[in-house]
C-alpha cells in the first residue's frame, strides 16, 4: 500500500536531521577564537612595526677587542679617525657585505658608524660587534630605536683608544617618525682626555634636522678641548646652522682644512677642537651608499704641554 503524502514527509527516525546543538556551539566558538587570534596577531604586528625610542644610557667601558695602552709611551702620536654611514652593510650593488665595510676602516684607530643594524631573528650579534670581531677592536652599539621586536637602528663605535666613559643621549624629536641619538665617549689619547661625539641627524623633516643639528652643535661646543664631532649630519656646507658651527672659534672642518682650494661636497663630517689635522680624505662610494671620511690628527701644542703636567 503506497504511503500517504503526510507520512512521506515525516522523518523515518527519531533523530534530528540538523547538526547537534553542542556541535554547532563548538564550531561557533572555534570561529570566534580564530577571529580573536587573528585580531590579536594583527594588533601585535601593528604595534611592533612602530618605532620606539631607546632613551638615554651610560657605561664605563666598551666591549671586546684590545684597546691601545697609554702606558710606557705606547700610545700613537697620530690618531687616525673616521666616520662611516654603513647603510646596514649594504653596498651600491645591493649586496650586504660587512667584510667590505671592515676593509674600508681597518687602518683607523677610532671610527664612528651610522645606520648600524641590531640582531634580528636568528642573528645574535649586532653589525658593530661583527665588524669589531673582524678588526679585533672594542666596540659599542648605541641603538636609537626599537622596531619589530629588536633594536633596529642606531650608531656605533669601534676604537683602539682606552675609553673611560660613554653616554647615549636622545636627540630632540617633534615632527619625524624616527628616533636619533648622539654618543659621547671620554677616551684617552696621548695621556690627554679626549671627548668624541658620534651622531646621525634626521633628514626627513627640515625642522627636525635643524633642531637636532643645533642641539649637537651646542653640545660639541660646550665640551672641553680636545674634542671631535663626527657623523652623518645630512647637510652640506651651505646650511646656515652648520655655518654657525663652522664659524665658531676653534672649530676645524678636517676636509675643508686639508682641501682648502677645492673641498669636496659631502654630508658626512669630522669637526675638531684642540687638535691639528695632518691628513684628511674621503673614500669611494661602493661598500655603502656613503664614503668613509677620515683624518689623521694630533694634539695641538698647548694640549701636549698641558698633558705633560
Amino acid at each position: 500500500m503506497p504511503l500517504s503524502p503526510a507520512l512521506m514527509l515525516e522523518p523515518q527516525s527519531g533523530r534530528p536531521t540538523g547538526p547537534a546543538p553542542g556541535r554547532a556551539r563548538l564550531r561557533r566558538g572555534t570561529r570566534l577564537l580564530g577571529l580573536a587570534l587573528l585580531l590579536l596577531t594583527a594588533a601585535l604586528v601593528w604595534q611592533s612595526s612602530h618605532r620606539v625610542g631607546t632613551g638615554p644610557a651610560a657605561g664605563t667601558s666598551l666591549r671586546g677587542g684590545a684597546s691601545t695602552s697609554t702606558a710606557g709611551g705606547t700610545a700613537p702620536a697620530i690618531l687616525r679617525v673616521g666616520t662611516f654611514n654603513i647603510h646596514g652593510g649594504k653596498g651600491l650593488d645591493n649586496r650586504r657585505d660587512l667584510d667590505r665595510i671592515a676593509s674600508e676602516i681597518r687602518t683607523l684607530d677610532l671610527v664612528g658608524l651610522n645606520e648600524v643594524e641590531g640582531p634580528f631573528l636568528i642573528e645574535r650579534k649586532t653589525q658593530v660587534e661583527e665588524l669589531a670581531r673582524r678588526l679585533d677592536m672594542p666596540w659599542l652599539f648605541a641603538p636609537s630605536e626599537r622596531r619589530w621586536w629588536h633594536y633596529d637602528f642606531g650608531n656605533g663605535v669601534v676604537t683602539r683608544l682606552p675609553v673611560e666613559r660613554w653616554e647615549r643621549i636622545p636627540l630632540p624629536r617633534s615632527f619625524g617618525k624616527g628616533f636619533r641619538n648622539l654618543v659621547v665617549l671620554e677616551a684617552k689619547f696621548s695621556g690627554k682626555p679626549l671627548r668624541v661625539v658620534v651622531t646621525h641627524i634626521d633628514r626627513r623633516d627640515d625642522r627636525e634636522r635643524k633642531a637636532q643639528l643645533r642641539y649637537v652643535a651646542d653640545y660639541f661646543l660646550a665640551l672641553p678641548e680636545p674634542a671631535i664631532l663626527m657623523g652623518d649630519l645630512n647637510t652640506t656646507a651651505g646650511d646656515a646652522e652648520l655655518c654657525r658651527l663652522l664659524e665658531s672659534p676653534g672649530v676645524v672642518d678636517v676636509l675643508g682644512r686639508h682641501h682648502q682650494e677645492n673641498p669636496p661636497s659631502h654630508i658626512d663630517w669630522i669637526l675638531t677642537r684642540g687638535l691639528v689635522v695632518r691628513e684628511a680624505g674621503m673614500g669611494e662610494v661602493g661598500a655603502s651608499d656613503h664614503p668613509v671620511v677620515w683624518a689623521a690628527l694630533e694634539l695641538a701644542p698647548q694640549a701636549v704641554e698641558t698633558a705633560r703636567y
